[in-house]
């Protein structure tokens, strides 16, 4: 009887190894590249710098680019990525020295860091301090 039982359970198990092995540790998430996170913010920054409406970089189909000053109507004049930039977890932080103007003719400069993931999407994030 006890052979039989045994026989049973060897195809439950065999199928069922394979799945608990695939969900074992696999999160989906991937490191980011440095060098397409590179890219990706200078294609942020640039689109922004070109003056392309928040709506229009925030719609485009590669790119994600999320930033406070952006959404509030500021003009970027000019920036400056600062440093090779490091891993934050599974993202690219960048530190960059930002140039704006106001809608008032103000101009000022901005230290920001932005955190950059690239897979499977570029995601270009603002990190508010």
């Amino acid at each position: 009887m006890l052979q039989r039982v045994a026989r049973a359970m060897v195809p439950l198990l065999i199928l069922t190894l394979p799945v608990l092995a695939g969900c074992r540790g696999k999160t989906g998430a991937v490191d980011a590249s440095p060098e397409k996170a590179r890219e990706a913010l200078r294609q942020g920054l640039d689109a922004w710098k070109s003056g392309k409406a928040a709506e229009s970089i925030k719609a485009s189909d590669s790119i994600v680019f999320s930033d406070s000053d952006l959404d509030n109507g500021a003009k970027l004049l000019n920036y400056e990525v600062q440093g090779d930039g490091a891993s934050d977890g599974f993202d690219w932080q960048m530190r960059v020295k930002l140039t704006l103007q106001d809608a008032t003719g103000n101009k000022s400069e901005k230290r920001a860091v932005y955190n950059v993931n690239t897979s499977p999407k570029l995601v270009i994030v603002r990190k508010e301090m």
